[in-house]
């Protein structure tokens, strides 16, 4: 029979980076797709390159595969012993659905393949964009439900009255000469580079998770609750949920009722 090269790689390439999503989001492991994407080119290829090996040869062949590309995705360090171990069960499980599902043929190279017009490829690209999507649909929940109780609707006064969406944030005490710094997302930073051309911003140094960092900020006002509140703005990491971070002296009642509890 006959073995195409690129049906071989791309059905171990969709495989691996399946199983390398599924053990980093079971282990809670914060890993970015281009890193599983290189898991799983790193797993294909050398799935191939031991592919005629046998024997004692074989089994560590693919224990050096599944090492080299776990490390691909995560690195050194514990987090790698876990993924491995968690890699190694997928494989298993993944494998045991595999040939419980399809209708199996002859033997090949010590294993089965499945009689299918359809490359396997395509069945595993198809779960893991399933899989991508239902990850991607369960985070937007998370952030909703998180951020939802602190969410609210007001006005910013920035070279003109805009109606957004806010987020209350009670760690948010950065304050620029005097007045509560606020933080606006990108859609508002056109407004700030004109005003900066004609030196109506000025450079703020705040503390983050990530250290200190210099941001430029421009002076507006914050319509909220029915009170106008002179505010400084800058341009801040922002969700798709909201527009605006609302300094936490924009609404002190909330702020009193947050330290009582």
């Amino acid at each position: 029979m006959n073995v195409y090269i690129e049906y071989a790689f791309l059905d171990n390439l969709t495989m691996d980076c399946l199983i390398l999503l599924l053990a980093t989001t079971t282990l809670a492991q914060k890993v970015r797709w281009h890193r599983i994407l290189l898991g799983g080119v790193v797993g294909s290829v050398t799935a191939i390159l031991t592919f005629t090996l046998d024997g004692v040869l074989l089994y560590f062949a693919k224990f050096l595969s599944l090492m080299l590309m776990c490390i691909a995705t995560v690195g050194f360090g514990k987090r790698l012993f876990w993924c491995v171990v968690t890699t190694f069960g997928y494989t298993f499980l993944i494998g045991g659905a595999i040939v419980g599902l399809f209708n199996l043929g002859q033997p090949l190279a010590g294993g089965v393949i499945y009689q299918s017009d359809i490359p396997l490829f395509c069945y595993f690209f198809a779960i893991l964009l399933a899989v991508v999507v239902v990850k991607l649909i369960v985070t937007y929940a998370k952030d909703v439900k998180r951020v939802l109780p602190n969410m609210h609707s007001c006005q910013i006064v920035l070279d003109g009255c805009h109606k957004v969406k806010a987020l209350y944030d009670s760690g948010n005490s950065a304050v620029c000469n005097s007045l509560p710094l606020c933080f606006v997302s990108k859609r508002f930073a056109d407004i700030i580079a004109k005003r900066m051309l004609f030196g109506k911003t000025r450079d703020v140094q705040v503390c983050t998770i990530a250290g200190k960092s210099t941001v430029i900020a421009t002076q507006g006002q914050v319509i909220f609750d029915g009170k106008t509140i002179d505010v400084y703005f800058a341009i801040g990491k922002m969700s798709s949920l909201y527009d605006v971070i609302l300094a936490n002296s924009i609404c002190p009642q909330k702020t009193q009722n947050q330290q009582e509890n």
